[in-house]
C-alpha cells in the first residue's frame, strides 16, 4: 500500500515507505519504525464528506479513508468505482441510503454497493474508516467444510428497512446534492 496525501499541514499522513539510509539487513531485523500510523493524526478534524478525508492507504486494489463526522451529511454520497466498506469506530447514526433506513452503532461494519446513494444522520459523532474496493466489490467467502459453522451467520446480518422514518424523511421538500468519488 502507498501513502497517497499529504495533510493541510503539509506533513505526511502515514509513510510507509523505507528510510533513505535504511539496509536490507535492517528490514530483516524488523526495523520498521517509520510503519507507524496514529489515526488521531490522520483525521484530527470532521471533514465536511467522505470524498474530503484524506485517503491514509491505497493501492490499485483498495483505498482507505479515516473520516470525522460531525453532525449530519448535506450531501448524498455516491462511488461510482467499487463498493464501499465502512466500518464505524465510535458513534452513533442511522444510514439512508437507496435501499432504506439502518440504525448503526460503534463496532458495526457496512457494505455499500457500487453506485448505491447514501448518507448518515448523526445521533452522536462518528469516527469512520472507510475501505473502497476499487474496481471492485465484496463478496461473502466460501464457507468450503466449515458450512454452517463459519466464523459467523449471514442470516444475522442487519440490512436497511424502507419504514416509516425512511418514508417520511423523503417527503421532506429538499433537493438533495451528490458528491461522487473522483
Amino acid at each position: 500500500l502507498e501513502s497517497p496525501t499529504k495533510p493541510q499541514g503539509g506533513s505526511v499522513i502515514c509513510d510507509l515507505t523505507t528510510p533513505n539510509n535504511a539496509t536490507s539487513t535492517d528490514l530483516m531485523r524488523g526495523d520498521n519504525r517509520y510503519n507507524r500510523m496514529v489515526p488521531t493524526l490522520i483525521c484530527p478534524a470532521p471533514y465536511s464528506g467522505p470524498w474530503s478525508a484524506p485517503a491514509v492507504l491505497r493501492n490499485r486494489h483498495c483505498e482507505l479513508r479515516y473520516w470525522h463526522l460531525h453532525g449530519s451529511m448535506q450531501r448524498l454520497a455516491r462511488n461510482a468505482d467499487g463498493d464501499q466498506l465502512v466500518f464505524v469506530h465510535s458513534g452513533r447514526a442511522v444510514l439512508f441510503c437507496d435501499f432504506g433506513r439502518l440504525e448503526v452503532e460503534a463496532g458495526d461494519y457496512l457494505v455499500l454497493p457500487r453506485g448505491t446513494m447514501w448518507r448518515f444522520e448523526a445521533e452522536q459523532p462518528l469516527c469512520l474508516l472507510l475501505v473502497e474496493a476499487t474496481n471492485g466489490s465484496y463478496t461473502l467467502p466460501d464457507k468450503g467444510l466449515v458450512g454452517n459453522h463459519a466464523i459467523f451467520d449471514p442470516a444475522l446480518f442487519d440490512t436497511p428497512r424502507i419504514d416509516e422514518a425512511f418514508l417520511a424523511q423523503q417527503e421532506e421538500r429538499r433537493d438533495w446534492q451528490v458528491a461522487s468519488c473522483q
